[in-house]
């Protein structure tokens, strides 16, 4: 016997029986409006991780300044220590990095529906960013080099020196501190041969604050064209899944809540299967972590002071 299949909305808690029939065209709209909020949330979640090992990495460089500037006189344990903790920092920073630009080809196939040209076209600012900057160019051979052979810190320069504040001449004194990279110790790796000829031209130890900072520039920078290029199919997806509940909530207005809501597919009238969840909630996320996360610009001008200004 040939089964009866039914499409509809419903919500799936035990106190409700209703169920909106819908057709199974606007149920397979619904699963690939929801396909493609779920793809572009894994992208902003994922530069979001890239943000926050960032910050992490700057925080560590501020604390151990302070805490040279204060206590003083370190022993070499300590110093070992705070340096394990930059080389960390930098690793979860780049393996996120690495993680997002990997993967979102993938993210923007499913969204595109595999649209080669659209996805390319997206893709392509990361290539873009790639060729104009060496900060970019660095990380991404720093992290291969890391991940099978050193580590991206190889010293550390704490500065203690005193500076002239405008034309007042009063003497401040300014603290910080430099992890640094020497080619050296990447020339005798499989560290690309390009790439380290640009940084022997650098000098001999290379400020690694600069090249992260140049890497988040351009990772940002790329990431904004992914986020215009979907932004028609994330208003539209966003749209399909509002229009349901907008349906269900005007069709059965005493139900007073779409807790549990789910596009369905019902068979013989006696379960339902291949339920769709039907929220919010995620595409909000998503929105929240664009805002957060706008575009970093001029990262490598601009620093932070704890300094006094005087009036």
């Amino acid at each position: 016997m040939e089964e009866k299949i039914q499409y509809g909305l419903k919500r799936l808690v035990i106190a409700s029986s209703t169920f909106l029939p819908i057709s199974v065209e606007t149920y397979q709209e619904i699963a690939k409006a929801k396909m493609v909020l779920r793809e572009a949330l894994y992208l902003e979640q994922k530069f979001d991780f890239i943000v926050e090992n960032y910050i992490e990495f700057e925080e560590a460089l501020l604390k151990s300044s302070f805490r040279d500037m204060v206590l003083g006189g370190q022993n070499h344990q300590w110093f070992q220590v705070t340096r394990a903790t930059f080389d960390r920092r930098i690793m979860n920073f780049l393996t996120t990095a690495i993680a997002y630009t990997d993967s979102a080809k993938q993210h923007l196939n499913n969204i595109f529906l595999r649209d080669k040209s659209k996805v390319e076209s997206a893709v392509a600012s990361f290539s873009t960013e790639y060729d104009a900057r060496i900060g970019y160019r660095t990380m991404c051979k720093l992290r291969n080099f890391v991940q099978h052979q050193g580590l991206p810190v190889h010293g550390t320069t704490y500065h203690s020196q005193w500076i002239e504040q405008d034309t007042q001449k009063k003497g401040l004194n300014r603290n910080t501190v430099d992890p640094y990279l020497r080619p050296d110790e990447l020339r005798t790796g499989d560290f690309n041969k390009t790439v380290l000829k640009e940084l022997e031209a650098l000098g001999e130890k290379i400020d690694l604050k600069f090249l992260i900072r140049d890497y988040l520039e351009g990772l940002s920078k790329a990431h904004t064209t992914v986020r215009q290029s979907i932004s028609g199919h994330i208003n539209f997806s966003n749209q399909v899944l509002e229009d349901s509940i907008k349906n269900f909530q005007a069709t059965f207005p005493s139900e007073g809540s779409i807790i549990g809501l789910a596009a369905v597919k019902c068979v013989d009238n006696k379960f339902y299967e291949n339920d769709l969840a039907i929220l919010r909630e995620p595409n909000e996320y998503r929105a929240y972590l664009e805002t957060k996360n706008p575009l970093t610009a001029n990262l490598t001008r601009r620093y932070v002071s704890s300094e006094v200004i005087q009036k």
